[in-house]
């Protein structure tokens, strides 16, 4: 998305000299150096525990005042922040600032358990009203501004530009035309937000729907009740030492037993399946399962892909126009991978006969061809192909929170249906993130220098590569592993908590009952059967769950505010990808419904659970189905009566929830979000040659000597590694050192200033 961006505003900058490529590779050496360092540093990342414990000198009575003294209490259910998210945040229940405690302990060298215990009623409810007290005291404007934090510190940047080489008034340049953009956005979004909300608000007057808000206190309360504390000793050490991150004195209840944080934590199911069909006979086949904690996406990236097998192509082979598309569209076998953190964990293949297997390395290699090509590319240059004897029936996938394993919240994505293989196309890359707290722009800036940290040797591959001519295999280049972190849905996050800041005050609290899901991807979209394709971008809040409460009411939900925040979100993530393609109609909630106003089209609001009504609200048949299934029936549905339109058949609804104030935009299929071609639509065989040079980077595997002896490794490049080759060097390098600049000086920033207790 920034690669983009970078386009319009480096080009005409940095000519195509020779001794300019000199001066831009030698500041990006020099710069890296800076990084090096800085990176030494503990307070350069200290939502890490191993880095606090360094900071903390490994002494435990430090260890346990630091967490009784810097971390506030907030009560919520279950334990999902991990230690890193309550770091980040500055704040945590009672289970994941004990678990934080156990672990800054056993990091330091000491042996350390958790024990449970219940609170009695009133004890909690004092708890819960000192944590709206306590955030009170919160410092006003934290996450105010546009929907980028990464502005440069003055002084400090000007003396970083110096020491690399790189002019100060260049680098401001840059930034303010960055900050300019991003603060028109901001200004957009937040007009257009404040329309919706008001279109919203008038629909449910006018319906004369009023529901008595949830009872909020209560599950605090009773969230408040579930108490855990740590018992600690040194190694050769016999007796036991309690440390309460709550209370100073002994333990205040008895203990129930030992807990374990690993086994109590709300987790994340991500679950690929398809329907196999042999004549009458149809069975569903599980082709992968992941499960992790929610709380660890947030730290290791989380990335799913689907994609042919051997589809990217070499320089060395340059295939034709027509062998690029069939390896590209026309695949019959497909590879699934999850990847943590830049390490593959699942693996598997599938085909259009509905077999599922484990693939081999062969398989996996990038630019081996597609032997048979029927299916998606049939017709794409006027010929005939033979149609799949597969009996591949549907594909989807299933996402869901559970606690202790039952369900929170559940959602499936219907990938490919029944006769639909003219309209799939394989996801390049879905990154997912699991929001359970507030996130700090500081948070942002470490983790974007984390990620050009580790992906360093890629990108050197990448430049030497490209300033040699482009000459050689390309997949060498590939064969180096580099994490892509979602920083566009942390900016995402940090927005919505920069609107609840600046629109409903500092006072207002965010409450996470269960784990959000964002993600955004980029897939290839066909259109119109199979004789258009295009790359899209596209952000989603999968599943919302955030509430807002009033700490002057005592903590009571404000299902205004919250409601306000469910609009602004849509609005949200029709501004980021804007972003990726300005030029381009964007599909999403907003413009849907902005059509069917300019087109005076009725809109009808009526309940999630009444069949009938829906049907006669306009809302198509799949759509009926997915609302009756996944929403609450005490919900409502917003509803046009306009045919789908752009976007790949795209209808839209607005869900409400008066009780809560919750509100979500929805698409076809329950999948909410928006989307942008990332480039138009064309012909396949000129879009071919685009293809080439902005996604053969996108997916990489090596395998181990023989297939399943080793673990696959499995890489999954950036947008920004892939596009390089579409900019240039120059270009894409100086904005490598214009956003390095900024985030470093940030930080240099941050320490020389010094940071409050929610670093």
């Amino acid at each position: 998305m920034r690669i983009l961006i970078a386009l319009a505003l480096l080009t005409p900058v940095f000519a195509q000299e020779t001794d300019t490529q000199k001066r831009v590779r030698e500041a990006d050496r020099k710069l890296f150096a800076v990084l090096q360092r800085e990176m030494e540093k503990p307070e350069a990342h200290l939502h890490e525990v191993a880095s606090r414990v360094k900071v903390l000198g490994g002494d435990p009575a430090r260890i346990v005042e630091f967490v009784r003294k810097e971390i506030r209490y907030e009560a919520y259910p279950g334990l999902q922040r991990g230690p890193s998210g309550v770091l980040i945040s500055g704040a945590g229940n009672s289970l994941d600032r004990a678990f934080l405690l156990a672990e800054l302990l056993k990091a330091a060298g000491f042996d350390a358990r958790l024990v449970r215990g219940t609170l009695p009623r009133e004890k909690a409810d004092d708890l819960v009203k000192q944590s709206f007290e306590a955030r009170k005291g919160l410092p006003a404007g934290r996450f105010s501004g546009a929907i980028s934090t990464t502005s440069p510190r003055g002084e400090v940047s000007q003396a970083l530009c110096r020491e690399i080489g790189v002019a100060p008034e260049e680098l401001e340049r840059m930034s303010k035309a960055q900050d300019e953009l991003r603060s028109r956005l901001w200004k957009d979004g937040l007009d257009l937000a404040a329309r919706e909300r008001e279109f919203l608000a008038g629909q449910l007057r006018a319906a004369r729907i009023e529901a008595p808000a949830s009872d909020v206190r209560e599950e605090l309360i009773e969230a408040a009740r579930t108490h855990a504390w740590v018992q600690w000793k040194a190694k050769d050490a016999n007796a036991w030492s309690d440390a309460d991150p709550l209370f100073a004195e002994r333990p205040v209840v008895t203990a129930q037993g030992e807990l374990d944080p690993l086994k109590e934590a709300d987790r994340f199911v991500l679950t690929l399946a398809l329907e196999r069909k042999d004549g009458e006979k149809r069975e569903i086949v599980q082709v992968l399962r992941h499960e992790v904690p929610v709380y660890q996406p947030m730290v290791e990236p989380l990335i799913f892909t689907i994609q042919p097998t051997g589809w990217g192509g070499t320089v060395t082979e340059v295939p034709t126009l027509e062998e690029r598309v069939k390896r590209i569209l026309g695949g019959r076998e497909y590879v699934a991978s999850v990847l943590e953190g830049g390490r593959t964990v699942q693996v598997m293949a599938f085909d259009y006969d509905g077999k599922v297997f484990k693939p081999t390395s062969e398989m996996l290699k990038v630019g081996q061809s597609v032997k048979k090509a029927p299916g998606l590319a049939a017709g794409a240059f006027g010929e005939k192909v033979q149609e799949s004897k597969g009996s591949l029936a549907s594909l989807w996938v299933d996402l869901s929170v559970t606690r202790g394993g039952k369900p929170l919240w559940s959602q499936r994505r219907g990938l490919l249906e029944p006769a639909g293989r003219e309209s799939w196309c394989p996801i390049l890359q879905w990154s997912l993130l699991l929001q359970t707290h507030e996130v700090t722009p500081r948070f942002l800036r470490s983790i974007a220098m984390i990620q050009r940290f580790k992906n360093d040797d890629a990108v050197k591959a990448r430049i030497e590569w490209e300033l040699g001519g482009r000459k050689g295999d390309a997949t060498k280049l590939a064969q180096v592993r580099t994490v892509a972190y979602p920083t566009d849905l942390i900016e995402f996050c940090l927005a919505r908590q920069a609107f609840v800041a600046e629109a409903m005050g500092n006072g207002v609290a965010p409450y996470f009952p269960f784990a959000n899901l964002f993600m955004s991807g980029r897939r290839l979209r066909l259109e119109g059967g199979s004789a258009h394709v295009c790359l899209c971008y596209g952000m989603d809040l999968v599943e919302n769950g955030a509430l807002l409460l009033d700490p002057k009411a005592g903590g009571r939900l404000d299902t205004a505010a919250t409601a306000a925040l469910g609009s602004f979100d849509t609005v949200l993530e029709q501004a980021i990808v804007r972003l990726a393609n300005g030029s381009e109609a964007v599909a999403g909630t907003v413009g849907f419904f902005e059509r069917a106003r300019a087109a005076s089209k009725p809109i009808r609001l009526v309940s999630a659970g009444d069949r009938q009504a829906l049907a006669q609200a306009g809302v198509p048949a799949g759509d009926v189905e997915w609302i009756l299934k996944n929403t609450d029936p005490r919900c409502y549905v917003l509803a046009p009566a306009l045919e789908a339109g752009p976007g790949g058949g795209t209808y839209a609804w607005w869900q409400i929830d008066p009780a809560t104030g919750r509100t979500v935009g929805r698409l076809s299929g329950g999948r909410g979000g928006t989307e942008v071609p990332v480039a138009s639509p064309q012909e396949l065989a000129e879009y071919a040659e685009l293809l080439g040079n902005a996604l053969c980077f996108y997916s990489a595997v090596m395998g181990g000597d023989k297939a399943g002896e080793k673990a696959l490794d499995c890489l999954v490049c950036s947008v920004a590694g892939g596009m390089f080759a579409a900019i240039g060097t120059q270009a894409g390098l100086a904005w490598t050192i214009f956003d390095l600049v900024r985030t470093i000086a940030g930080i240099l920033g941050e320490q020389k200033e010094g940071g409050g207790k929610n670093e």
